[in-house]
């Protein structure tokens, strides 16, 4: 009498079991194997993750008659069929109550499924053995939601993780220096690395084809972005009080997300990274930046200016965000790096500035609060730095109001003898020098070049207006030029002062302004 095992979908009375298939229809073997499992739970660190079930199922089949080639045919064939059937079919072993059980005790997805058989000859009565891997995730808290299935329907289910992790490192980053608005805020570079690898939920919800399933990996998201939520952190916060993870009274800023998909290997990984801000948190604003920077010295032995440079670094922040959009993160910290370098430098690097106070502090001598030179570097679109860099020193500021820059040079002539040269043929040892008893005058050249500020200056065709902004013809500055010239003429002090030359030229383009003037007198 034959006994091979076979899938029915006819229900026997009081079944102790029931396979679900892929398509969601119930199967049963005939006759009914006997069933033996094992338990154990699956923990990670202090997480319970599920429960994974060694099951085995033990089957005993006999051949019909017929000749031993016949007998071996039918019995491997019939085992063939079975593995076929749980590697490609079977998605769930349920073990029933009772009689008439709708529900069932036990649930198990079907993954890894085995046939191992005992010695034989496949002649005569054979026992097999199915063995499957049955996992139960954890129930509820962070390792539940809404999960799409391999067929891409989605369910709010208990999620199949294999492991996770969940790290979080910070170290001080000396580099970013110090608010600028709280000086006593410590900086810190924080990094947040959730990630989790999913189970497959069963043998016969494996991918089969070339092309990747991406539900697959539904589950490992459904874990990570619940646990980023379900610990109880609000990275939205401006300032965050949680002892744990991220210490008592700090600011967080330009908090950015990236997220990873490795989809052969079923893992997702999300990864939060920012910037601390120990201190007084209250005080830090919104947006702004940390800041460094290096005084610089210098004075040449054969001169008596001092140079003092100001090298800075802004690296903007922004408060309150957690971003998945690089663009927007830099925006933001963007403006907080502008709005610094305004407030540092009082929109001139002069003399109300603080960038000023800081170079007149290391100095030792009064500088001209006019910047020598001021450079500014934009990185903010590619890192959210400015970098500037501001030179001051100890030169004269300027006589004339409005004058960007500008030299006075006088030159002095002192009388000389008058005399005549006179050449005599054959007279080798020279001229013959005539004194004409008398001598040169006095004569004093004096020499004015202004620089203006040509961006004060109309851009019109109107040359009328263009002279207008001449330092000798606007009223601001022509007295204070003509009360300079009278200063340095020889006039008052002498006999006889005559004017020799007075000229001007002056380059509105440009702002550029210069005059000659002349005199001789004794």
């Amino acid at each position: 009498m034959s006994n091979l095992i076979k899938t029915t979908s006819t229900s026997p009375t009081n079944p102790t079991y029931r396979i679900k298939t892929t398509s969601g229809n119930y199967k049963y073997l005939e006759p009914e194997p006997t069933i033996q499992f094992s338990s154990s739970a699956v923990v990670q660190g202090s997480h319970a993750l599920g429960y994974e079930h060694n099951v085995t199922l033990t089957c005993y089949a006999t051949p019909p008659s017929g000749t031993g080639a016949t007998k071996a045919q039918q019995l491997l064939s019939n085992i063939s069929s079975l593995d076929d059937f749980f590697t490609g079919e079977a998605d769930q072993f349920e073990i029933l109550g009772g009689a008439s059980a709708t529900y069932p005790l036990y649930t198990w997805k079907v993954l890894n499924p085995t046939i191992s058989t005992e010695d034989s000859n496949f002649y005569n009565l054979v026992k097999f053995t199915i063995n499957f891997t049955g996992f139960t995730p954890q129930r509820g808290g962070a390792v539940s939601g809404v999960v799409r299935e391999y067929d891409g329907t989605t369910d709010f289910q208990n999620v199949h993780i294999q492991s996770f992790s969940d790290t979080f490192d910070y170290q001080p980053d000396d580099s970013l220096g110090f608010a600028h608005d709280d000086p006593t805020a410590k900086a810190y570079r924080f990094t947040r690395t959730v990630s989790a690898t999913a189970r497959p939920a069963s043998s016969a919800a494996l991918n089969r084809t070339s092309t990747f399933a991406s539900n697959s990996v539904s589950g490992a998201k459904t874990f990570v972005e619940s646990r980023l939520q379900y610990d109880g952190t609000s990275l939205s916060k401006h300032e965050i009080d949680d002892g744990f993870r991220y210490g008592a009274g700090i600011s967080l800023f330009n908090m950015q997300r990236s997220v990873n998909y490795d989809l052969a290997n079923l893992t997702y990984s999300v990864t939060v990274n920012g910037i601390y801000a120990s201190g007084t948190a209250g005080g830090i604003t919104q947006k702004g930046a940390f800041e460094t920077f290096n005084t610089t010295v210098t004075k040449e032995a054969n001169s008596s200016l001092v140079n003092v440079t100001i090298d800075g670094k802004l690296v903007g922040y922004v408060a309150n965000t957690v971003n998945n959009s690089l663009n927007n993160v830099n925006a933001a910290a963007t403006e907080g790096a502008m709005s610094k370098l305004s407030n540092i430098s009082n929109g001139n690097y002069g003399y109300g500035s603080i960038i000023f106070r800081r170079a007149q502090f290391a100095a030792g001598v009064p500088l001209n609060s006019s910047p020598q030179s001021v450079s500014i570097a934009d990185s903010t679109l590619a890192d959210n730095t400015i970098s500037y860099n501001v030179t001051y020193d100890n030169r004269a500021g300027p006589l004339i109001q409005g004058a960007i820059s500008e030299s006075i040079t006088v030159n002095d002539s002192y009388p000389t003898d008058v005399y005549a040269s006179i050449q005599v043929m054959g007279k080798r040892s020279g001229p013959v020098f005539q004194y004409m008893n008398t001598s040169t005058p006095y004569e004093r050249d004096v020499s004015i070049e202004i620089q203006m500020d040509h961006m004060k200056i109309a851009n019109t065709l109107d040359g009328g207006q263009l002279m207008s902004y001449s330092p000798s013809i606007d009223s601001n500055t022509r007295n204070q030029i003509n009360g300079l010239i009278n200063s340095l003429s020889p006039n008052g002090s002498w006999g006889y002062v005559m004017l020799k030359q007075l000229n001007e030229s002056w380059s509105p383009k440009d702002g550029t302004y210069s005059a000659n003037i002349g005199w001789v007198y004794k």
